[in-house]
């Protein structure tokens, strides 16, 4: 894991997140492992909101793709009965506070938390 993470406390839209990690040199975070997925869970332990991570299924629903990179995820780690698409519109990728912070698909449009990475040099 040779990146710098940062959390944003302030809420924002899936879209927005990304512009904001964007502006700080970063990506929203693609957890890539399960050692990265320890780590990320104990920067959320204590946040009260839902968080935006970096993967969307929004070019194509069910596959899942690397908002930076454009690729397949190589990790996942889906809540039971998840990704659901719930409404057909559930295309972005929440680590869902009401169920433990797990991965969920959620509306793009929802104000979360977020955390960005950014490559550390």
């Amino acid at each position: 894991m040779n990146s710098q993470y940062w959390v944003g406390k302030d809420l924002a839209t899936w879209h927005g997140a990304e512009v904001i990690c964007s502006n700080i040199g970063a990506n929203l975070v693609e957890i890539e492992s399960p050692e990265e997925e320890d780590f990320i869970q104990s920067l959320v332990f204590n946040l009260t909101e839902s968080v935006w991570l970096g993967a969307t299924d929004i070019a194509e629903e069910g596959t899942w793709l690397s908002a930076e990179k454009n690729t397949t995820l190589t990790y996942e780690n889906w809540y039971p009965g998840q990704p659901n698409n719930n409404d057909g519109n559930q295309n972005c990728l929440s680590l869902y506070e009401p169920f433990n912070h797990t991965w969920c698909d959620e509306d793009c449009s929802e104000l979360y938390q977020y955390i960005c990475e950014r490559k550390a040099f």
